[in-house]
């Protein structure tokens, strides 16, 4: 899975883009933006230029300031714990797979998922551009009056793209296509 996630990742990049250098600092600033915690956050805040834009499924913020008081806020509301599995960097780009583990509520209520992670960096070595993709709906499954909801959600689409094919379709995929190498 995380594999096929920097993949897709990958394909956004521009083409020729996976040629270029990326400097031993900005790897070290991706690494440090990627793994911040509630001991350096405020160091790792200044990797970002003035004019950032932060994006996740659940918020978007535009401007150091704002990403400021969201990080500030958010290690305040709980505290979590980002470990970098697959990375990938070239060029102006970084890119990395993850899992994420928050705790809620003082510990009633933990949280794992899995994402990716895109940055972008000036010739400055400043991040200018942050996105996070992963599925809000892990988080709110483990809401309790939203998590059955969630879970049906599921497990409804799953049931309805993963049913049986009928017989026609299954003969379909059996017969040779043209064009192709029957062997």
């Amino acid at each position: 899975m995380r594999k096929l996630l920097v993949s897709f990742l990958i394909m956004l990049l521009p083409a020729g883009l996976l040629a270029g250098d990326f400097s031993a600092e900005r790897l070290a600033r991706a690494r440090a933006i990627m793994t911040y915690n509630n001991a350096n956050w405020r160091e790792v805040i200044n990797y970002y230029t003035a004019d950032v834009v932060y994006q996740d499924p659940l918020i978007r913020c535009e401007g150091k300031d704002e990403l400021h008081r969201f990080v500030y806020n958010l290690f305040r509301m709980t505290p979590f714990e980002l470990v970098v599995e697959d990375e990938v960097h070239s060029g102006d780009r970084y890119m990395s797979t993850w899992v994420m583990t928050m705790d809620f509520f003082g510990g009633r209520m933990h949280f794992e998922t899995e994402g990716a992670s895109l940055l972008k960096f000036n010739s400055e070595d400043m991040c200018y551009y942050h996105r996070d993709y992963y599925s809000d709906a892990d988080i709110w499954e483990e809401i309790p009056v939203n998590g059955w909801a969630v879970r049906q959600l599921r497990w409804l689409h799953r049931h309805k793209v993963l049913k049986d094919l009928p017989e026609e379709e299954l003969a379909e995929m059996a017969r040779p296509q043209a064009g192709l190498n029957a062997d």
